[in-house]
């Protein structure tokens, strides 16, 4: 008998990437985001009270708070929005590997996604050395046969309107820029902080 085949590989010190498709008006979403002026980046800062995304805010809260017992964490505590922005144009700082450090969990969602080259979501992997152990880029040097939770340095998410995705806060990721002028994405993103439920 091979030894090997009694090994049990278990993982450990995990991270997630949660997707989903919320049930909301998304074209509600969308006419609001159109109708404001967002800063020189493209970018609109959400102060968490608009009438017109009550009914997004709702979703995402419950979502956070669903995660939050998925998790484990204490039902004492509570993840509450902290802030949130839209992006409706590409800037070159959104293609920079980033994470939200004052966050818990963070969540990106789609109201509108129009073209067949939309630039897609890439999250990083947060062990740095595993490029180094495990070299994995399209080349004669690549040690990887078949890409894994365990082997990728990279986890690449395709939107699409309605999509919310969620990752932890401690995940690097960034935006690819779409490849032609037509294609639209709209994103919004709201981070969650945890809180004790005694806490005003």
């Amino acid at each position: 008998m091979n030894p090997t085949s009694q090994l049990d590989v278990t993982p450990i010190f995990s991270s997630f990437l949660c997707r989903g498709q919320l049930n909301i008006d998304h074209d509600r979403v969308t006419h609001w985001i159109e109708k404001q002026i967002g800063d020189n980046h493209g970018r609109i800062k959400l102060n968490l009270d608009e009438p017109e995304l009550v009914e997004y805010y709702t979703e995402v809260r419950a979502i956070f708070n669903d995660l939050h017992q998925k998790l484990g964490l204490r039902r004492q505590y509570h993840q509450d929005l902290k802030k949130g922005w839209v992006n409706t144009n590409w800037d070159e700082r959104f293609g920079i590997a980033h994470k939200h450090p004052e966050a818990t969990f963070i969540s990106i969602y789609y109201p509108k996604i129009e073209g067949k080259h939309v630039g897609h979501l890439e999250m990083v992997n947060p062990n740095p050395t595993l490029p180094y152990v495990l070299p994995s880029e399209a080349n004669q040097n690549s040690v990887v046969e078949v890409f894994n939770i365990y082997n990728s340095n990279l986890w690449r998410v395709a939107p699409r309107t309605g999509m919310i995705v969620i990752i932890p806060s401690w995940i690097d990721h960034f935006a690819l820029q779409n490849r032609t002028n037509t294609d639209i994405r709209y994103s919004v993103a709201l981070d969650s902080k945890i809180k004790h439920r005694s806490q005003n």
